[in-house]
């Protein structure tokens, strides 16, 4: 749940703050899913509640991806998300090398707090019992 802590954690100040923050979910297809974690995620390339941040600016409602850093974007060959405040900054559609990288199939909304039964449930439904396995410290399924 590694987007879903990115995300409550950078809008928590915002929405600590009377300045308006939610969180926002949706549901990512990843076309460049490592094995290792297509494997974790029971075969599935569908992230279910990926994360963001919703930030209102300027009159609007801007979303914000807290995804990945600088060293796992170049892992992967895809530019690091910027934000500037005036549009949404949310996961590239293709790769550095033109090749699809991320869809957002179905957009779950946004909460003030944490929908966490929900987020579980869906998870239990798409991944199954593995998902909350125990694993090594430090495994990391995300890039091999």
């Amino acid at each position: 749940m590694r987007a879903q802590g990115g995300a409550a954690h950078r809008g928590r100040p915002c929405r600590r703050d009377p300045g308006p923050a939610r969180l926002g979910f949706a549901d990512v297809r990843n076309h460049l899913n490592t094995p290792r974690l297509r494997d974790r995620m029971g075969g599935a390339d569908l992230f279910v509640w990926h994360g963001y941040t919703a930030l209102w600016l300027d009159g609007a409602w801007r979303k914000a991806t807290p995804a990945f850093n600088a060293e796992l974007c170049a892992r992967f060959g895809v530019e690091p998300i910027a934000f500037d405040g005036t549009g949404d900054a949310l996961m590239h559609a293709y790769d550095g090398a033109g090749a699809r990288y991320m869809s957002y199939e179905h957009d779950r909304g946004t909460f003030h707090d944490l929908p966490l039964d929900d987020v579980l449930t869906t998870f239990r439904e798409h991944y199954g019992e593995e998902m909350f396995a125990a694993h090594e410290p430090g495994e990391d399924a995300f890039t091999r």
